[in-house]
């Protein structure tokens, strides 16, 4: 079976992060809880989150439906800033925002603090990216 629309844009925000310098690890839709000590900082993971659909005429296209889906992109560090961490990330997946001709475009919605360790050593935030897609009617 093919991947969809939806899977390829996971995969390439999935490959542009991994082939970025200054990120050491991705990972796409874990499942299960990570020991932050397990995994090279810094490190990034990768979850689906919702979606409606894009009901104006200025994106209507015949046969297919428009969406919006927020992708959430999680970052973990020790020892580069979260500021520095978000540059990172920023420019990597605003280099191209088409996420590799399957999306219309990604906007970075939102940034927030992920804070997780009362000793201050790990950092982390919280990225959502707002995608813009196209499937034909029937495969999303």
């Amino acid at each position: 079976m093919a991947n969809t629309v939806r899977q390829n844009i996971i995969a390439n925000i999935n490959t542009v992060l991994t082939a970025t310098s200054g990120i050491n690890y991705v990972e796409s839709n874990r499942t299960t809880p990570v020991k932050i000590d397990d995994v090279p900082l810094p490190a990034c993971f990768i979850y689906s989150g919702g979606q409606v659909q894009i009901f104006t005429p200025a994106e209507a296209v015949i046969g297919q439906e428009t969406w919006d889906w927020d992708v959430i992109v999680e970052s973990y560090t020790k020892t580069t800033s979260p500021e520095a961490l978000l540059q990172i990330i920023y420019n990597a997946l605003y280099a191209s925002r088409s996420r590799g001709g399957y999306a219309i475009r990604t906007t970075l919605m939102s940034v927030d603090p992920l804070d997780f360790d009362p000793t201050g050593e790990y950092q982390g935030l919280m990225l959502v990216f707002r995608i813009a897609y196209r499937n034909i009617v029937g495969t999303l």
